[in-house]
């Protein structure tokens, strides 16, 4: 098991305090596991032991950037490194003989052919690993760090945790490691992370309260670190960007820090200092394709076209063979309404790939095809769409129908269809997909103001739930379709059903929504802000739409036009059970908030909408606001 936050930051950030950054151009050296020589399994632990060790005394080498890759075997490791543009390695061997322990560590350039480097130090057994470790990183870079672990059964103990299969079997290791070492900074860290990923916020608090009264004997850099999860757990971005730029400042160099940095800078909305952490990033990794993928798309939210596709162009350069950068293509000329080009760009990605996101790529083009008005086109491409998923074997192609037809005006075919749908697997083995049929069926009766019928319908999606996430959506949608209420009746059930403070983000977005549903958009707006303000922009997110909904409602036009000035794409996952509150809904909105193209989006939204109104009374509303 790789613990999550080892994943986001891992081994190579735990320098001790501050360093020249690295020459540019620096080469990055993947720190790949030692193989154990030595016959002896107790040492096993030291095969992921040395070379993160190595990681942590390297960190800030002004010869190359270190780059921990863990819990993989050794061919696979170099794969994974070879896959990321990483070219050097650093591996080795740990033996023993006559009572002397063996550490042999090189540096190979996987393009030369060659070894480039190479070190071999030996000590006493009994004084172990880490002596050894720190003497190969003072041999390959004299300003390699100190070693942080104080004590080898400390050190031995925390590897065994985060090397760990399970939670249940990691706990106990690092319990041991502080134990042995309360003045071990990273197994603060690992059982932190360990707790917040198990949704434990009482252990996590605990052990945040017990690393930080030891103050100073904490390394700095395992201070900010631990000051990150703090902030992970408090739900603060501003909190988790100050920590974040004191790591920045420990560890000068770092891309992983500034990758970082940008995520919290996207989530907060701030584009352009997420373009700018994002390019420092790509200064010490050039080409690396995630990187160029999230600059993309960033500059796009920015509202940069042309610096966005020629992030996705580099993107595409860096990886010619897959359909991602050919879908992150499409998808950013879609948001900005270049249709004809995303319809192309979606297609040239599914011949790539038929099977890339489920062949969803051929349902974004018929979107894009949708959005010009041409529904008769759309369907078309809709139709290939359901074939290639026909020739996948796809158990929901019937359902799939039913969500096309409902976003596309045809509401009474959607809801005949889903139901033969979820009855003719009901008592079936897959009776989740029924339950999720008439959850969603539930979902549009309430659009519908059909709410008795809804209520009906959520009861008996309850009844038929087996999986967790199938029983989370009915359990929604029955709170959803629960009997007409104020919004303060409203709030009262939201906090009975969902008391825990942990449950707050849950809480505000299914209230806001209960909220659209009734028509209570004042009481809606603010939990929409907060829904919006928290959540990680994404073009597919229909939460600024539904926020721009609210604002209309209650008079705040002019602050509801910037949030739908830009096209929502589909989900990469197809429709989500509340994409019927945002689409074709958008276009209504943007003729509120431009007049002068008002009877353009009017018409399209009733082409698109269809003969069956919802009970919000906007088709009749763009029908009387048209030109006689």
């Amino acid at each position: 098991m790789k613990l999550p936050g080892l994943i986001f930051l891992p081994a190579a950030l735990v320098a001790v305090s501050c360093s020249p950054k690295p020459p540019a151009g620096a080469p990055r050296v993947a720190i790949l596991r030692f193989e154990n020589l030595t016959g002896d399994p107790s040492m096993r632990w030291m095969e992921r032991g040395a070379p993160h060790q190595l990681s942590v005394q390297l960190a800030a080498s002004k010869r190359f950037h270190p780059v921990a890759v863990m819990g993989l075997d050794l061919s696979a490791q170099r794969a994974q490194a070879l896959a990321g543009g990483i070219t050097r390695f650093l591996h080795g061997q740990i033996s023993q003989a006559g009572g002397k322990l063996r550490l042999n560590a090189v540096i190979e350039d996987a393009v030369q052919r060659a070894f480039i480097d190479s070190v071999e130090v030996t000590g006493p057994v009994a004084a172990g690993l880490l002596p050894l470790a720190d003497a190969a990183a003072r041999r390959l870079d004299a300003d390699a760090r100190p070693y942080g672990a104080h004590s080898q059964a400390a050190f031995s103990a925390y590897i065994e945790g985060i090397d760990a299969g399970t939670p249940a079997a990691a706990t106990p290791a690092l319990v041991r490691a502080l134990a042995a070492d309360p003045d071990f900074g990273e197994a603060y860290i690992a059982a932190v992370e360990l707790a917040l990923a198990r949704q434990d916020r009482a252990t996590a608090a605990r052990l945040l309260a017990q690393a930080r009264a030891r103050g100073a004997a904490l390394a700095e850099v395992d201070r900010a670190r631990l000051d990150i999860q703090a902030a992970l757990l408090d739900s603060d971005p501003a909190a988790r960007f100050r920590a974040l730029t004191a790591l920045a400042r420990l560890t000068p160099g770092d891309a992983n820090i500034e990758r970082a940095l940008a995520d919290v800078a996207t989530q907060t909305k701030q584009w352009s200092a997420a373009a700018e952490h994002l390019r420092k990033a790509l200064a010490l990794q050039p080409g690396d394709p995630a990187l160029l993928n999230s600059l993309g798309y960033v500059l796009a939210y920015a509202g940069s076209p042309d610096a966005s596709i020629a992030a996705l162009r580099e993107y595409e350069r860096a990886r010619p063979a897959e359909p991602n950068p050919l879908d992150s293509l499409a998808e950013v000329h879609l948001y900005f309404g270049r249709l004809r080009e995303a319809e192309d760009l979606f297609r040239q990605a599914f011949q790539k790939d038929a099977n890339f996101l489920g062949g969803v790529t051929l349902l974004k083009a018929a979107q894009s095809r949708l959005l010009t008005g041409d529904l008769t086109g759309a369907d078309i491409v809709f139709n290939e769409y359901l074939e290639a998923r026909r020739q996948a074997n796809d158990p929901l192609l019937d359902y799939r129908r039913a969500e096309w037809e409902y976003l596309t005006g045809r509401r009474k075919d959607a809801l005949e269809r889903l139901t033969i749908f979820a009855q003719r697997l009901e008592k079936s083995p897959q009776r989740d997909f029924a339950s999720h049929a008439y959850a969603q069926r539930a979902l549009w009766e309430l659009e519908l103001g059909n709410r008795a019928q809804a209520a009906l319908l959520a009861r008996k999606a309850a009844s038929l739930a087996t999986a967790q996430a199938t029983r989370n959506l009915a359990a929604t949608t029955q709170f959803l379709c629960g009997p007409e209420a104020t919004a303060a009746e409203w709030s009262a059930r939201a906090n009975r059903a969902l008391p825990d403070p942990a449950q707050t983000p849950l809480k505000i977005l299914i209230l806001s929504r209960a909220l659209l549903y009734a028509g209570h958009f004042e009481a809606a707006e603010p939990l929409l802000r907060q829904a919006y303000d928290q959540a990680m922009f994404t073009p597919s997110d229909p939460a600024r739409v539904l926020l721009a909904w609210a604002l209309a409602e209650t008079g705040k036009i002019p602050q509801a036009a910037p949030l739908i000035e830009r096209n929502l794409v589909m989900p990469s996952a197809g429709p989500e059970p509340f994409s019927s509150l945002a689409f074709p809904r958008i276009f209504f909105l943007r003729a509120l908030a431009a007049p002068q193209e008002s009877e353009q989006n009017y018409r399209l939204f009733l082409h698109l909408s269809g003969p069956t109104p919802l009970r919000f009374g906007e088709e009749e509303r763009a029908r009387k606001a048209l030109p006689k």
